[in-house]
């Protein structure tokens, strides 16, 4: 069995909010598939010239195999299913639940009619996906996927087996807003620049040269000698401004954030921490001590980045 941990989910806008403290990274879903080996192949191939693509005993052999793979597979979900409450797959007690903590993962699977264009019907188990419950805790979906590795360790030696653990980044959307509102009278009338989003894919658009407004309570970004008509700016994109613009001062030589060890030691538990590097950007930083200041700065301060402590 094969296990690997993709991230390629996660946006770089999303990671830049979790760096700062404005988010954590998650397990989206599992995806689980069959997969052939290489011998496997070799012999689907020569078994393929020997008979030809289009002969009755290819379409036989092709599904007779879906159902060696689908069966295959079905004893993995099996597991699964046994010990924890899959919607969809446990069907005897889904009723009107869905909304509900009370199961752990949403199954779901294709039908043979889709995979084997209509020569067979029924599930077709070769490739599923589980998906957490987002009525559940983080703690209680990382206990379910510890869980569940657990339970499919059994099939370690299995070699058709392929495990895909897709992670995402779940954003503190209030924290977002507080920190927001929090500096965006500091951007009023300041000069910068902004790249603008949007269409179905919130496309980014080549940065531009503007002043940020603010009209009715919202901040807006106008560009250059518009008068008019501006980029209403969400929470986000407000934060996105402020850092970058601290950034700027900081290339210039501002002033970092100063406290003494003390002060550091005195702060609550939650505030400070020891920097991960989780996604490699920054092996040096990796050990130092982080701090966070809600009340007076948004964002992640990184000792010997912005942050000074001293005696």
């Amino acid at each position: 069995m094969e296990i690997n941990h993709d991230r390629s989910y996660i946006r770089s806008e999303e990671k830049m909010f979790a760096d700062r403290g404005y988010g954590y990274e998650r397990i989206r879903n599992l995806r689980f598939n069959f997969v052939y080996t290489e011998a496997q192949k070799k012999a689907n191939c020569e078994f393929a010239e020997k008979v030809g693509l289009s002969s009755p005993e290819w379409q036989a052999s092709c599904d007779e195999a879906a159902k060696f793979k689908s069966a295959h597979m079905e004893a993995v979900m099996q597991a699964i299913g046994a010990k924890h409450w899959c919607y969809q797959y446990n069907k005897d007690r889904d009723m009107e639940l869905f909304k509900s903590d009370d199961w752990d993962l949403f199954f779901w699977c294709n039908d043979f009619y889709n995979t084997t264009r209509g020569s067979l019907s029924g599930l077709d188990y070769s490739y599923f996906t589980l998906n957490f419950n987002d009525s559940q805790s983080a703690e209680k979906q990382r206990e379910v996927y510890e869980s569940v590795m657990q339970i499919i360790s059994q099939f370690q030696d299995d070699e058709n087996i392929e495990v895909d653990v897709q992670y995402e980044i779940a954003l503190d959307e209030v924290k977002i807003k507080e920190a927001a509102c929090k500096v965006a009278p500091s951007l009023v009338g300041k000069r910068t620049t902004y790249a603008p989003s949007g269409g179905v894919f919130s496309i980014s658009c080549p940065e531009i040269e503007g002043r940020i407004v603010e009209a009715n309570g919202s901040l807006y970004f106008m560009k250059k000698r518009a008068k008019r008509r501006g980029h209403l700016l969400d929470d986000k994109s407000i934060l996105k401004i402020y850092w970058n613009m601290e950034a700027v001062d900081h290339k210039d030589n501002s002033p970092m954030k100063t406290i003494t060890e003390k002060e550091y030691n005195a702060l609550p538990a939650d505030f400070k921490g020891v920097y991960h590097d989780y996604y490699g950007d920054h092996p040096e930083w990796k050990g130092r001590r982080t701090a966070a200041f809600p009340c007076e700065l948004p964002g992640q301060f990184i000792e010997g980045v912005n942050l000074r402590i001293i005696q």
